[in-house]
């Protein structure tokens, strides 16, 4: 199990922050990305998979317990957690599951102003 560290970019002039964490095999999970302020907007995952993916958020000031609001077994963007189109969360980070090959994962955060 390897944690993977994400990249960022953050673009002022649109209001958007874009988090990617690439390379995550089965077993791996995320860098942990400090997210308190921004809001969810959307998820992509890519790549080859065979398992499931799991995007865990934690509200925790200390956070230790993750819990899963982006999933799936294969490509896909996802742009609403249960019909919520925007959320806050304090701390995020993916979780590759068995079978996941080699996979990547970006989220768009907006900034609030």
């Amino acid at each position: 199990m390897t944690t993977i560290n994400y990249t960022s970019d953050v673009d002022a002039k649109t209001g958007l922050v874009t988090v990617e964490w690439a390379g995550l095999s089965a077993g791996d999970d995320g860098q942990e990305f400090d997210c308190h302020g921004l809001q969810v907007a959307s998820c992509h995952m890519w790549g080859t998979f065979g398992g499931n993916l799991s995007v865990r958020a934690s509200n925790e000031l200390t956070p230790t317990n993750f819990t899963e609001i982006f999933g799936g077994g294969g490509p896909g963007i996802q742009a609403r957690i249960d019909g919520i189109p925007f959320m806050y969360v304090r701390s995020i980070k993916p979780f590759a599951l068995s079978g996941i090959s080699s996979v990547g994962v970006s989220i768009i955060f907006k900034i609030v102003r």
